[in-house]
């Protein structure tokens, strides 16, 4: 078996089938990750006989073949990486070797046929849902399933089509958790108990597919909003004798001929370019000043500079403008560039003291939870609530959000009484 992958596929890979992998086990093929060719792609799979994931990338494949390593060693040499192209191959005497700018790691593997089989799963019913919504759902019932193995139904959530209504049903014996969700196309009735572990790790794939998204949208949102801003502010100071109208006449006119899609796909390109400028070449931005940074690597400056001539120059075409206004736009577009490049700045600039607001109001609830005063957690949450409302995801401090979040929550619930039971702070962990 011979492959050659980027650092950052094969890593997000081994995040998300790594929660297969079992942590407690008289079987050590268990503690490992299957890794199997087939075209040109590989296939990773972790089975803990209770929970099975397989994770499919495509990648450069020189050799057929399949092997097993283990996960623990495998993730810490990957993760150590530079962010590259990495072979991974298996060599005469069976040991997996890593091999990356000059680096070369060599581990033993195990026999790829003692791996268990996935259960093979015959689909009956099938249903289609939306990502955010199915993460919402099992975010909004896991809560109240219960913790005890001494009833074990009780330790799953159901999960049921009636009437083409998906519901989620979750029960401890004291608390019952219900969302329901209208399905799009008609589906058979069936019910299914799944276990609260599976959906935990369900929940925390959909995580980050959805925060990846979450993300993007909002970035491409903030800066796409920065831009028009600039060019309405620019607009204004090289025309300074149009009435209101005029202006608004002239923004029309830009945006009838590609200016909103060009924005957007100024954002888009620069976000990508910066993105591998950084090494980032998938996955989400770490901080605000990473973001920033992609933004300024990738060039969208330039990218909206070139938008603006080539869409003069289609309205001069067009005699929706005539020549000496064109003839005004270009010679004082860097009053635009500089107006747009003004208001990019501010927004990251905002962005990095809501951070620090966040950051601040985090610590403050920390501390009023030391000494129980829940009214003043109360007020330092909804500060909390209102920051991260205009906040660019960033994983971190979301998470930590989100825990603050789930406690709040679970107090409110056991009637402002701080003794959660030991489950009950665990959860709160993980619901996010």
């Amino acid at each position: 078996m011979k492959v050659v992958c980027y650092k950052d596929k094969i890593l997000k890979a081994i995040n998300s089938v790594v929660k297969g992998v079992a942590s407690k086990t008289t079987m050590p093929i268990l503690e490992g990750i299957l890794i199997q060719t087939n075209d040109n792609e590989i296939k990773l799979t972790t089975y803990d006989l209770e929970i099975g994931i397989e994770y499919v990338i495509e990648c450069e494949v020189k050799e057929q073949g399949s092997t097993v390593v283990n996960a623990i060693m495998f993730s810490e040499i990957i993760r150590k990486l530079p962010d590259t192209e990495i072979s991974i191959s298996v060599n005469a005497n069976n040991l997996l070797e890593i091999e990356c700018e000059g680096s070369l790691y060599k581990l033993a593997t195990m026999n790829p046929e003692e791996f268990p089989e996935l259960p093979k799963i015959e689909v009956e019913n099938g249903i289609e849902v939306e990502q955010i919504n199915l993460k919402n759902m099992i975010k909004k019932t896991i809560f109240a399933v219960s913790m005890e193995e001494s009833r074990p139904i009780f330790t799953g959530c159901l999960f049921e089509i009636e009437n083409n209504k998906l519901n989620l049903v979750a029960v401890d014996g004291f608390r019952l958790a219900l969302r329901s969700l209208f399905l799009n196309k008609p589906t058979q009735n069936f019910s299914a108990v799944i276990p609260g572990k599976t959906l935990n790790e369900v929940n925390k794939i959909l995580n980050e597919v959805v925060s990846q998204v979450e993300q993007s949208e909002m970035l491409h949102s903030k800066v796409g909003e920065a831009i028009n801003t600039g060019f309405d502010i620019g607009i204004r100071a090289i025309c300074p004798d149009y009435l209101e109208s005029q202006v608004i006449n002239l923004k029309d006119n830009f945006i009838n001929n590609g200016l909103k899609e060009g924005i957007n796909k100024s954002i888009e390109d620069a976000v990508d370019y910066g993105k591998s400028v950084l090494g980032i070449l998938t996955g989400k931005f770490e901080s605000i000043s990473q973001a920033q940074n992609a933004i300024k690597s990738g060039g969208v400056i330039d990218n909206v500079s070139d938008l603006i001539d080539d869409i003069v120059d289609n309205l001069k075409k067009s005699d929706v403008i005539d020549k000496k206004l064109a003839s005004t736009i270009k010679k004082e577009k860097n009053t635009i560039i500089k107006n747009v490049e003004n208001n990019i700045e501010n927004t990251f600039s905002e962005q990095i003291n809501n951070v620090e607001k966040l950051d601040k109001y985090i610590n403050n609830w920390k501390e009023d939870y030391k000494n129980q005063d829940f009214n003043s957690m109360k007020k330092e949450y909804k500060k909390m609530e209102k920051v991260v409302e205009s906040l660019i995801p960033i994983e971190n401090i979301i998470n930590e959000f989100n825990t603050i979040k789930n406690l709040q929550n679970l107090i409110s619930a056991n009637g402002n009484n701080f003794n959660l039971t030991q489950d009950e702070l665990e959860l709160a962990q993980k619901l996010f």
